[in-house]
């Protein structure tokens, strides 16, 4: 088996592998749903079934390539690369139910749907995962591991040494120039050891090569260069912005041939995922309020009428996406007062005993699916602030104004991370800003269904800074 998944031919071909192996499964699962439903399978050769068949399989094909699912980066995390796949399926789906509707085909039950969907997700997610397993064993046993040398002196190569001893399962093989410490002389004009450097990538057979060194050695770093390309030997620059931003993020885009580094990585600014992110949200959203509006509002309004007076929603502007003013909408908690803006403290006066079951329960929240309906509010982001919280934490709390670089949440990282509710002590709303951020700069589709399913968790079990 390992010399199976380290062969040259396998490495070679893994995107035409695992592709085959995608669509395989997919139409075993098509094949199980129809059976499952019709205990004929003969029904597939019917007009409608032909072309569903059809197109599930077209559609996989168009969406896993144009979307890069099969790309093969060795540092990408298992989770990753899992969200990858949830992310994929869920907008397959998406588009079969799309088609289904468009041609009025009636013969597709929900449930025939469900059952082919949940089929197909786990049985990928069990072949990638355990693909995946089987691949980093086979390179901590030597196999399918790539030769690269690091050029540059000792601290500029030291977090990627490090990098590379305690990741193994990468199947990178770290390989010695002895010359490494001449080659980064800047005073040194020897041109042998540029001879020796090009004898020495052909005979370590050296497939990449990471230039650590600094750029006053340019003239130097372009002859490597060349050699690297002359031998067909991959390249990678290490610059070092360690000065510059603590962000762990940095993102390279191409202005026609002109390379702009972001210090920032902000995966909800690509179109692809916010169309995901927002249909989910259009999609979880009216389910929520199909339940809710006919059966738990008028019962949280009643309590609200019966137990004091005034209104029973409560609207209050709060800072949106890019720092824009919306309103955001909330069951009244408190009796009516003249300083409802202010933050609400553990015991306040204010809170009326209904408000205190609602506020403890988030069951205040549920009118903000109406905001992200609008779409001024997503289902998981961060928190919004009241516009006097913004306009004090701007001047006191560094990096604060990144939370509203991505829409704001009925839930959030921070809040199911244990930094909700008050943030009487300045240290609190530091962690509450450092989860928004990470949340933004870490987003997956997978991260929101993680922290869907942990505010599920806390409400359940309940929160002590919730009041």
């Amino acid at each position: 088996m390992f010399k199976f998944l380290s062969s040259k031919y396998l490495s070679r071909y893994f995107k035409v592998f695992l592709l085959t192996i995608d669509l395989i499964i997919l139409n075993f699962s098509y094949l199980i749903s129809i059976k499952l439903r019709y205990q004929d399978l003969d029904i597939i050769f019917r007009e409608d079934f032909k072309i569903i068949w059809i197109f599930i399989n077209v559609s996989w094909f168009l969406i896993s390539i144009s979307l890069e699912l099969y790309k093969i980066i060795r540092i990408h995390e298992v989770e990753k690369i899992i969200g990858k796949y949830i992310s994929i399926v869920f907008l397959h789906l998406l588009t079969l139910a799309f088609i289904i509707f468009i041609l009025n085909f009636e013969n597709f039950s929900r449930i025939r749907i469900a059952v082919f969907y949940g089929l197909f997700l786990s049985l990928i997610l069990i072949f990638h995962i355990t693909f995946l397993i089987l691949l980093k064993n086979t390179r901590k046993k030597g196999f399918n591991n790539r030769n690269i040398v690091l050029l540059g002196h000792l601290d500029s190569q030291e977090g990627l040494l490090n990098f590379f001893k305690s990741n193994i399962s990468l199947g990178y093989n770290l390989v010695d120039f002895s010359s490494n410490v001449e080659l980064n002389d800047v005073k040194s004009k020897n041109v042998k050891v540029i001879t020796e450097l090009s004898d020495f990538l052909i005979s370590a057979s050296i497939h990449e090569v990471y230039i650590c060194m600094h750029f006053d050695l340019m003239d130097r770093i372009k002859d490597i260069v060349n050699i690297c390309e002359d031998r067909m030997i991959r390249i990678k620059v290490v610059p070092d912005f360690r000065f510059f931003t603590g962000s762990k993020h940095l993102e390279l885009s191409f202005y026609n041939h002109t390379p702009v580094l972001m210090f920032r990585k902000e995966s909800l600014q690509k179109a692809r995922f916010r169309i995901i992110k927002r249909i989910f949200d259009l999609f979880f959203s009216l389910f929520a309020l199909v339940f809710l509006v006919p059966i738990v509002f008028p019962i949280i309004a009643l309590a609200i009428r019966m137990n004091s007076k005034g209104p029973i929603f409560y609207k209050q502007k709060r800072s949106g996406e890019d720092h824009v003013e919306f309103n955001c909408y909330k069951f009244r908690s408190m009796s009516v007062n003249n300083s409802p803006d202010l933050q609400a403290s553990k015991n306040d006066s204010r809170i009326t005993s209904v408000g205190g079951f609602l506020r403890k329960t988030s069951l205040d929240e549920l009118p903000q699916f109406l905001n992200v309906l609008i779409g001024n509010m997503s289902v998981v982001g961060p928190r919004p602030h009241p516009l006097y919280m913004s306009e004090q934490y701007t001047e006191i709390v560094n990096g604060y104004m990144i939370r509203h670089l991505a829409k704001p949440g009925i839930t959030g990282w921070a809040q199911v991370s244990g930094y909700r509710g008050e943030t009487r002590e300045l240290l609190a709303m530091q962690n509450r800003i450092k989860h928004d951020v990470y949340y933004i700069e870490n987003w997956s589709f997978l991260l929101d269904l993680r922290i869907i399913w942990k505010t599920v968790f806390s409400l359940l079990k309940g929160q002590e800074t919730a009041y």
